[in-house]
């Protein structure tokens, strides 16, 4: 059995050096050559539209990639989980049908 981090997040607004503290971080706008980015005041406004609000969170279907990925473009999107992660999880589903 495959236990898969789901459930209900807070979307909260903090510093980022505050979250990462000392560990190494990236600015990581890998789409930006294939996709055109929102204006930063569009993103902005919308992330601080979601601010103490409740999101679904799903490893696999919404995890914090998509989250950035929705406000940077429009459009949530996670290479975070391939096709190996999202058919592990659909086979995990299945033998627990099967065994039932």
């Amino acid at each position: 059995t495959i236990n898969l981090p789901i459930g209900k997040n807070n979307v909260l607004k903090q510093k980022l050096l505050e979250v990462v503290s000392t560990d190494e971080w990236t600015i990581n706008n890998l789409h930006d050559q294939e996709k055109q980015p929102r204006p930063p005041e569009v993103i902005v406004n919308e992330a601080h539209k979601l601010v103490g609000t409740t999101r679904s969170y799903n490893v696999v279907n919404y995890n914090c990639e998509h989250f950035a990925t929705e406000l940077r473009y429009g459009n949530a999107e996670s290479e975070q989980v391939g096709p190996t992660m999202v058919e592990t999880k659909r086979d995990a589903f299945r033998r627990q049908s099967l065994v039932r």
